[in-house]
C-alpha cells in the first residue's frame, strides 16, 4: 500500500502545469528589509497573496495578459506596478516601500489589539524578543500539535505528556513548563488560561489546529500583559475573517486512525465581515493497552463564529465591534500512568490495563466582545469584554492498592507491591483508585486600552493606557470510585460520594485590578519603551472539610451546608521595565532591556502558609541584522529569581496543592535564530535554525515535599530545563511543489534537582527527531500534501513525570488535500 501510495505522489509530481507563476519580494525602501504581512492583490481579479516573514509572496496565473500588482502594508505606502506574462512564462517583481505616519482604521486598530508584536514596521523594532510562527511556517508541516509548532522558537521550552499536543507544559527562559502555569496564555491578545490567578496550573490550552499564527514575546516589553511576567507570553492568532469572499477547507487522514478536517467560510464587505469555522480532529491512539487494547486516542471538535461591523469610511468618528463566540468538545481516553524504565526498555508504547477506562470529558466555551472608536486620526479607544467556562472531568487511575501511581515507580527494579497489579487478570475489591478529578473554571474580565501617537521634542511617542478587572475560578468537586478486575477488565465495586473525601470539595476565587501605561520613545536612531504595570489581587479558598453527619470525620459535606473554612491573601505589586533598541545602520540593531518578573501565588493550603510571590530581575541583551533574504536574530538573558515558586501539583508531585518557594534562583541563557533564502531560479531554498542554551542554579540549600525539587544543595540545576536546544529546517520550493524537512532535538534533561553528570534514572532522554513533507498543486484552488513526523521512529524518553516515563509519538504519516475558493 506504501508503495502505491508514494507511487501516485511522486506521479502527481511530475505533473506539468499550464499556470505561470508571479513571484516577488516586498522590501522596506530604506533599509532592503523584507516586509511580512504585506497584502499583494492583483486589481480586477480575485487573486492575491500575503508576503511571509522573508517578504516573499507568489501567486499563480491562468490566463497570460497584462497585470497590475498592487501592494499595501501597514505603516507603508502603497505601491503597485504593471506586468506583462506570455504564456509558460514566469515573473519575479520587487517592490520598495516607503513607510508613512501610522494611522489604522477600526478594523485594523482590532487586528492590532489581537497581536502582542505588532506588524509593519513596528514588528522590526521591538524592543525585546519577539518571535512568530506564521500561516506559511504552519502550512508546512500541517501542525496540529502546539509542541511541535514553537519548537522553532528559541527560549521556549516544552515537555511532551501525551504526544499529541493535547496538555502542553511551555515555560520560556527557564521558567518551570508544569502545565504552562508560568507563562501568560492568551488568544488574540485575551487571556485564556481558565483561572490565570485562582489556579494557574489547570490543563488546558485552545485548539492549535485551528489557528492562524502563534506569538511569542519575551523580555522586557511583555509585563503589560501580566500577570506572569518573568519569561513571556504565548498567544494564539484564531483565523481572521477574510477581506473577500472564501472558502478554506484542510482534509486529511494517516496511522492510527487519524481523521482531520479544518473547514472555515467567511467575506468582507463594506461594513460588514464575517467567519464560521470548525476543526474536527479524532485518533485511535498509538499506545497499546495490555489485555484489551482498546482506543488510546481521543475525538475533540472546535466551533467558532466571528461576525465585525463597522462604520463606513466616511464617518467623522470611525469605530467598530467584533463579537467571537468559540465552543469546544473534547473526549480523550488519556491517563496519568506512565511506565516503569524497564518495561519501556521492552514496549515504549505499552499501556498498563489498570489505566484501561482513563478518559478525559472537557468542555470550553468562550465570548469576546472587541470595539474601537477612533475620535482623532492619532488617538483611538479600545474595550474589550471576555467570558471563558471551562469544564473538564479527568477519570483516571489514582492509586493502586492504597499506594499513589507515582510511588509505584520510585524504583526502577518493579518491586513496588502494587506493581504487580498494573496488569493483573483478576484481583480482589477496592484495589484500584480512580478519581473523578472534576473542575469548573470560569474567567470574566473588561480591558479598556487608549492609544495616542504624537510628536513631541523631536521625538515620536505611541503612549499606551490600560485598564483591566479580571476575576475567576475554580469549583474542585471530586469523588473517588473503586474497582476490582475481572478476567481482565475493570469491573466497579464502591461508588464513590461526590465532594467527599480528602481535598474534593474546594472553590478557589481570585479577582485582580491591573493599570499599565507604555511610552515607546522614537528619537532618530533610538527607540526606548518604557512600562509600568499595577496589580491589586486578592485570592480566596474555601473547604467544606467538615462532617455533616457530626460523627467527627473529616471531608464529609458533599451538599456544602456547613461554613467552610476560608484562607485569603491579599497582593499589592508594581512591576516596571524598560527596553531599547539602538539602529547602529538600517540592516543591524542592539537591543537590550531590564524588567522585574512576578508571579502570584495562591491563598496557600493550611492556616500557616505564608508563601511569597515568585519574583525576579531580568535581564537581556542582543541584536537584529536584516539584510536582503538573511535575518539574524541573537540575545543573551539572565533571570534572577529571589522567590521561585513551586506547585506541588499530581502532575508534577504528590498532588498536595502545596505551593513553595525555593528562594533564590539564578538562569542563564542564550537564544539565537538565523534564516536565509537562497533563489536558484525560479526555485527557492529556505533554511532555518534557532538555537537555545539555559544555565540554571539554585542559588540556596533547603528541604522540600516538592517531588521535582526533594533535598536540594545549592549549585543543584534546576529539572526539565534542556541545557541545549536545536531546530533546523530546509526546503524547496517551485511554482508547483514544495518540500521541507526538519530536525528537532531536546538535551537530556534532570527529572530532579541535580548537579554534576546526570543520572540516566533522573532524567529524560536526549530526543532527535527528523520530519518530512511535500506538497503540490492539483489545479489552482487545490494541493495534495505528505507528511512523515518521526522519520526513524525514535522512541526517547520524553518525560517521566506524571507518574512514570512516556515516548514521544513514533513514526507517523499524515496526508491530505487543501482546497481554496
Amino acid at each position: 500500500m506504501i508503495k502505491k501510495f508514494l507511487l501516485c505522489f511522486f506521479s502527481i509530481l511530475s505533473l506539468s502545469f499550464a499556470e505561470v507563476t508571479l513571484s516577488g519580494l516586498v522590501v522596506d525602501y530604506e533599509s532592503g528589509v523584507p516586509l511580512r504581512d504585506a497584502n499583494v492583490r492583483i486589481v480586477g481579479t480575485k487573486l492575491g497573496d500575503a508576503t511571509d516573514i522573508s517578504g516573499s509572496f507568489k501567486i499563480d496565473i491562468l490566463d497570460p495578459g497584462s497585470y497590475e500588482i498592487v501592494v499595501s502594508v501597514i505603516g507603508f505606502e502603497e505601491a503597485s506596478q504593471t506586468v506583462s506574462i506570455r504564456e509558460g512564462q514566469s515573473k519575479e517583481i520587487r517592490f520598495e516601500l516607503r513607510s508613512k505616519i501610522l494611522e489604522l482604521d477600526p478594523v485594523l486598530v482590532l487586528k492590532e489589539r489581537s497581536s502582542v508584536v505588532g506588524f509593519g514596521p513596528k514588528f522590526l523594532r521591538i524592543p525585546g524578543s519577539a518571535s512568530v510562527v506564521t500561516s506559511r511556517d504552519l502550512a508546512k508541516y500541517n501542525d496540529t500539535d502546539i509542541n511541535r509548532i514553537i519548537t522553532r522558537i528559541p527560549g521556549v521550552y516544552v515537555q511532551e505528556e501525551d504526544g499529541f499536543g493535547l496538555r502542553p507544559n511551555i515555560g520560556m527562559r527557564g521558567t518551570g513548563v508544569e502545565r504552562s502555569s508560568k507563562i501568560n496564555l492568551m488568544e488574540d491578545g485575551i487571556p485564556i488560561a481558565p483561572a490565570p490567578y485562582s489556579s494557574p496550573a489547570a490543563y488546558y490550552s485552545p485548539t492549535a489546529g485551528r489557528m492562524e499564527s502563534f506569538e511569542v514575546r519575551k523580555g522586557s516589553s511583555q509585563i503589560k500583559y501580566g500577570p506572569q511576567s518573568t519569561g513571556g507570553a504565548l498567544n494564539y492568532i484564531s483565523t481572521s475573517i477574510p477581506r473577500d469572499f472564501r472558502i478554506k477547507a484542510n482534509l486529511f487522514g494517516g496511522q492510527f486512525n487519524t481523521y482531520k478536517a479544518h473547514v472555515n467560510i467567511g467575506s468582507s464587505g463594506e461594513t460588514f465581515g464575517y467567519l464560521l469555522e470548525t476543526f474536527f480532529d479524532q485518533t485511535t491512539g498509538f499506545k497499546n493497552l495490555d489485555h484489551a487494547g482498546q482506543n488510546t486516542g481521543y475525538s475533540k471538535a472546535d466551533y467558532l463564529s466571528k461576525f465585525r461591523f463597522n462604520t463606513p469610511k466616511s464617518f467623522t468618528i470611525p469605530a467598530a465591534i467584533e463579537l467571537k463566540y468559540s465552543i469546544t468538545d473534547e473526549l480523550s481516553n488519556e491517563t496519568y500512568l506512565g511506565l516503569s524504565r524497564s518495561d519501556f526498555s521492552i514496549d515504549p508504547l505499552r499501556r498498563y490495563a489498570a489505566s484501561g477506562i482513563d478518559e478525559m470529558d472537557a468542555d470550553h466555551t468562550q465570548t469576546v466582545l472587541t470595539g474601537v472608536v477612533k475620535p482623532l486620526a492619532n488617538v483611538d479607544l479600545t474595550f474589550a469584554y471576555y467570558k471563558n467556562e471551562f469544564n473538564r472531568n479527568w477519570y483516571k487511575l489514582s492509586k493502586v492498592g492504597g499506594s499513589s501511581i507515582g510511588s509505584i515507580f520510585s524504583s526502577s527494579a518493579n518491586d513496588h507491591p502494587a506493581y504487580a497489579l498494573l496488569s493483573a487478570e483478576d484481583t480482589s475489591n477496592d484495589v484500584f483508585q480512580i478519581k473523578a478529578n472534576n473542575r469548573m473554571y470560569k474567567s470574566t474580565g473588561f480591558q479598556l486600552v487608549a492609544n495616542s501617537r504624537f510628536s513631541l521634542l523631536n521625538s515620536y511617542h505611541n503612549l499606551m493606557v490600560g485598564y483591566r478587572d479580571h476575576s475567576d475560578e475554580m469549583d474542585r468537586f471530586q469523588k473517588v470510585d473503586k474497582y476490582a478486575m475481572r478476567s481482565k477488565e475493570l469491573v466497579l465495586t464502591t461508588t464513590g460520594i461526590w465532594g467527599t473525601g480528602s481535598k474534593n470539595n474546594r472553590f478557589y476565587y481570585a479577582d485582580a485590578i491591573s493599570y499599565f501605561i507604555e511610552d515607546e520613545v522614537e528619537a532618530g536612531p533610538f527607540k526606548i519603551t518604557v512600562g509600568v504595570r499595577a496589580e491589586d489581587i486578592s485570592v480566596e479558598r474555601k473547604e467544606w472539610k467538615g462532617d455533616i453527619s457530626g460523627e467527627g470525620d473529616s471531608w464529609n459535606d458533599p451538599n456544602r451546608e456547613l461554613t467552610p473554612s476560608v484562607k485569603e491573601k491579599k497582593l499589592d505589586v508594581i512591576v516596571s521595565g524598560i527596553g531599547m533598541v539602538y539602529k547602529l545602520n538600517p540592516s543591524f540593531s542592539l537591543i537590550s532591556g531590564i524588567h522585574k518578573g512576578f508571579s502570584p501565588p495562591g491563598p496557600g493550603v493550611d492556616e500557616e502558609d505564608d508563601v511569597k510571590p515568585e519574583e525576579s530581575v531580568n535581564l537581556e541583551l542582543g541584536f537584529r541584522y536584516r539584510v536582503g533574504l538573511t535575518e539574524i536574530v541573537s540575545t543573551i538573558f539572565n533571570n534572577q529569581y529571589q522567590n521561585l515558586l513551586g506547585d506541588n501539583t499530581q502532575f508534577a508531585g504528590s498532588g498536595s496543592y502545596d505551593q513553595f518557594n525555593a528562594g533564590q534562583v539564578n538562569i542563564n541563557g542564550l537564544e539565537l535564530a538565523a534564516s536565509h533564502i537562497i533563489p536558484i531560479g525560479q526555485k527557492f531554498i529556505p533554511l532555518h535554525i534557532s538555537y537555545t542554551f539555559t544555565s540554571t542554579e539554585f542559588l540556596n540549600s533547603f528541604e522540600s515535599n516538592f517531588e521535582a525539587w526533594g533535598t536540594v544543595m545549592a549549585g543543584d540545576e534546576l529539572p526539565y530545563v534542556p541545557k541545549h536546544q536545536l531546530f533546523s529546517e530546509a526546503g524547496l520550493e517551485d511554482k508547483a511543489w514544495s518540500s521541507y524537512i526538519r530536525f528537532r532535538l531536546i538535551d537530556a534533561m534532570r527529572t530532579v534537582g541535580g548537579s554534576g553528570d546526570i543520572d540516566s534514572n533522573f532524567s529524560t532522554d536526549v530526543v532527535a527527531l527528523l520530519d518530512f513533507s511535500a506538497e503540490v498543486s492539483i489545479s489552482t484552488s487545490s494541493r495534495f500534501f505528505f507528511n512523515m513526523n518521526n522519520i526513524f521512529n525514535n522512541h526517547s524518553v520524553a518525560a517521566a513525570r506524571p507518574a512514570g516515563v512516556r515516548p514521544t509519538m513514533p513514526r507517523n504519516f499524515v496526508a491530505g488535500v487543501k482546497i481554496t475558493i
